[in-house]
């Protein structure tokens, strides 16, 4: 967005924040997440692509979908509760948090006098967490990116010091970055650092095992306890029922600064992954990700070189992917997984399954679609891709992709397509074309899980 932009939607939550009552948020923010939830279909897929990996497979297209529009309602209230946070008196502040847990931890660290990393994700209010801690007295510095809207830095900088939080801006693009320095300082005087620490900015960090995918972590939070002393404790700010929030302050990652330096940051990082990825796992429609986490934009895939309506379903099967891989290129073996009295299935060539293998389908649907595909890229044991060569999905793709993790393959399957002809339009759409079509993906995907997990290894 534009600075004109950011500035127009900040003025206009902080207005509403300060108009309209906290116990109304709920319901305007749910009736204005329709409209959002179906303009912003970019953030949208986004979301929904990292919900389906959280949820390795057990999400249905219907639980993807609805945690996705809850994802945005939750940014919207969490937005409004920011903007008016320096309102709550610290007295009645039950009014918002429901719950706080842990900060015995907090003290302990203290007591060390090595000063404390406090690491978060992009996971409900964490702001508010900030908030409460200064008005219990303790000293803390949030660590920030230099936003692009001057703006909207001004903004967080004086909200959050009229609540006694002091702001520390990092850029990371600067060489040699001195802000490094003052937080050494401010650790050094046994203050709290705050930072979220779940996305690299600068290139720099540690890949680690996160929801089962090889995922760059920050290590900047280990870098520094190893350096200072400090103590690097994970802190998770969650919306619960009745609009009531929980402060939750786990124990210390534990740092073991007699090995390696750099197997020390890696072991500390992964852990810091593990206490995020468990808790994000409770709490997947808290966690604020607008953009494909996972994925590198840079990438080519055949995927995303398709412009169209994105359709994905996963399921996880406890085998390995080459034997998922065997079965899916066996077209009688596949055929066992689908309803073929709903959908059928013949092949166009015969010979082993390869490049350029085309399929002819017909489905049992009120207007009887049609088409062929034909298999465009092959990677053994991890992707297999169809093009759509005519029929309602023409131009279109169908991708099998395999995903070996610790406890099987998650398997996931994507059609990626642009329905052009209007009478295809209104039969898809209107006669619930698309929903008949998740209905066969489903029952096809859960027959295959079945289908390999009783055969014998």
């Amino acid at each position: 967005m534009t600075a004109k932009e950011v500035s127009f939607f900040i003025t206009l939550f902080h207005i509403f924040s300060r108009t309209v009552p906290r116990s109304f948020h709920p319901f305007f923010t749910s009736l204005g997440n329709h409209l959002v939830f179906f303009i912003l279909r970019r953030y949208r897929e986004a979301v929904k692509e990292n919900l389906r990996i959280i949820g390795r497979g057990a999400y249905t297209e219907k639980d993807v979908s609805r945690l996705a529009k809850r994802c945005f309602q939750n940014y919207s209230l969490k937005l409004l509760d920011y903007m008016s946070m320096d309102r709550l008196n610290f007295r009645d502040r039950t009014r918002w948090v429901g719950k706080e847990m842990g900060e015995e931890h907090l003290e302990k660290a203290l007591e060390r006098g090595k000063g404390v990393i406090c690491v978060t994700p992009h996971l409900g209010n964490w702001e508010l967490g900030g908030y409460v801690l200064a008005q219990k007295g303790y000293p803390i510095h949030i660590l920030t990116l230099k936003e692009e809207s001057p703006f909207l830095s001004r903004y967080e900088k004086d909200l959050r010091q009229r609540v006694g939080i002091h702001t520390i801006v990092i850029d990371p693009k600067e060489r040699p970055n001195f802000v490094i320095l003052e937080i050494a300082r401010q650790l050094k005087k046994n203050e709290i650092v705050a930072m979220v620490a779940d996305r690299i900015y600068d290139g720099q960090g540690v890949e680690v095992d996160f929801f089962g995918q090889p995922t760059p972590f920050p290590s900047g939070p280990i870098y520094l306890a190893l350096e200072t002393g400090a103590e690097v404790i994970p802190v998770f700010v969650i919306l619960k029922e009745k609009m009531k929030y929980w402060g939750i302050i786990e124990e210390p990652i534990p740092i073991n600064r007699e090995i390696d330096k750099e197997k020390a940051v890696r072991l500390g990082v992964q852990e810091m992954g593990k206490r995020f990825e468990k808790i994000i796992s409770q709490y997947p429609d808290q966690w604020l990700t607008f953009f494909p986490f996972w994925r590198n934009p840079n990438e080519p895939s055949p995927f995303y070189s398709v412009r169209g309506r994105i359709n994905q379903h996963q399921i996880l099967i406890q085998r390995e992917p080459e034997v998922v891989y065997d079965l899916l290129t066996d077209l009688n073996q596949f055929k066992r997984c689908v309803p073929v009295e709903e959908l059928s299935i013949e092949g166009m060539d015969l010979g082993e399954f390869r490049l350029g293998v085309r399929y002819h389908f017909r489905l049992q649907f009120r207007i009887r679609p049609e088409w062929d595909t034909e298999v465009i890229f092959l990677e053994r044991p991890r992707q297999i891709v169809y093009q759509f060569l005519n029929g309602i999905f023409g131009g279109g793709v169908e991708i099998w992709d395999l995903k070996k993790i610790e406890s099987g393959t998650l398997v996931t399957h994507t059609l990626l397509y642009q329905i052009k002809r209007w009478v295809y339009k209104m039969g898809w759409f209107l006669l619930g074309g698309e929903k008949k079509h998740n209905e066969l993906t489903e029952t096809t995907l859960k027959r295959l899980k079945s289908l390999l997990e009783e055969r014998p290894g």
